[in-house]
């Protein structure tokens, strides 16, 4: 698969609890984490009315565009990523990358 920067930093990044402005003001726009990386120099005041537009081009260049509904469920999947990263190799279940770029969302 071909990669380039800006498809590295989507495809690297998670979203979550997006539709928060708590979460948002909270974390300082770093929820919008996919915009963060792609645009570090705009502020973060602007990443949710970017967002519309990044998740719409990475729709139309079938680039999977992840978002956690929440923080919690953030939080979980990192959890588990770590947990499986830490397995000896040969233990680790590894990552079904068809499923993630088929569905292009998490939970």
């Amino acid at each position: 698969m071909e990669r380039d920067w800006a498809k590295c930093q989507v495809l690297t990044t998670a979203n979550y609890n997006t539709t928060s402005k708590v979460s948002e003001w909270l974390s300082g726009g770093l929820n919008f984490q996919i915009e963060h990386h792609l645009f570090p120099t705009i502020s973060h005041t602007h990443l949710r009315e970017i967002s519309g537009i990044v998740k719409k081009t990475c729709g139309e260049f079938r680039v999977p565009y992840f978002e956690h509904k929440s923080y919690w469920g953030a939080l979980k999947h990192h959890y588990e990523h770590l947990k499986r990263m830490g397995k000896p190799p040969g233990e680790c279940q590894g990552v079904d990358f068809k499923q993630i770029f088929e569905a292009g969302k998490v939970e």
